[in-house]
């Protein structure tokens, strides 16, 4: 059997080395979330709602309720954002629906 380019590359455990690297890069994705999210969050409590709203925006848009309900009381209380009480209820029923203690 003649041996595809794969294994020719990795050999027959050469799968263990790339799957490891994959692996390990999923792994930091949670934390970089978590990053922005502490960033925003800095960024809004030193009253940088510009940045806030950019770092939050992505966070919210992949579904993290905290970002969501972050999102919801800034347009609730109209810091950095225009305030819309319509915008507000979509991202707190958005992280209401996900056991967000603060936005239900």
């Amino acid at each position: 059997m003649k041996n595809s380019g794969f294994l020719k590359l990795f050999g027959m455990r050469g799968w263990i080395l790339p799957a490891c690297a994959l692996f390990m890069l999923a792994s930091f994705a949670p934390m970089a979330l978590a990053d922005s999210y502490d960033d925003a969050i800095d960024a809004y409590n030193s009253g940088d709602y510009a940045t806030a709203l950019k770092l939050l925006q992505p966070l919210a848009d992949q579904d993290d309720a905290d970002a969501q309900t972050s999102l919801g009381e800034m347009y609730d209380s109209g810091e950095g954002v225009a305030q819309n009480f319509g915008e507000a209820l979509k991202w707190y029923r958005l992280a209401a629906t996900q056991g967000d203690d603060d936005a239900q």
